[in-house]
C-alpha cells in the first residue's frame, strides 16, 4: 500500500510540472506547487529514507488543497473559462 501511495504522489508531482503557471495562480494559489514537484524528486532519488509518517501527513493534510484546485482547472477548462 506505501509503495502504491508513493507511486501516486510521485505521478501527481510529475503532472503538476504541466500545470500552466496561469491556472496554478487562478486556481490553486494556496497550493505550494514548488513542493508538489520537489516531492517526486524526493520519492525517485532519497527513496530509502522517505518516512511513513510524514507521507501520512501529506496524505492527511496536504492533499485537499491540491485536489480542490485541479478540480476547480478541470471544471473551469471544461466549461471554456
Amino acid at each position: 500500500m506505501r509503495a502504491a501511495f508513493e507511486r501516486y504522489l510521485e505521478a501527481a508531482s510529475e503532472a503538476s510540472r504541466h500545470v500552466p503557471q496561469e491556472l496554478k495562480d487562478d486556481y490553486g494559489p494556496d497550493v505550494p506547487w514548488r513542493n508538489v514537484a520537489d516531492l517526486g524528486n524526493v520519492l525517485r532519488h532519497t527513496y530509502h529514507r522517505s518516512d511513513a509518517r510524514t507521507l501520512w501527513d501529506i496524505y492527511t493534510t496536504e492533499l485537499d488543497a491540491l485536489d480542490r484546485a485541479i478540480s476547480s482547472m478541470i471544471d473551469a477548462v471544461q466549461d471554456g473559462d
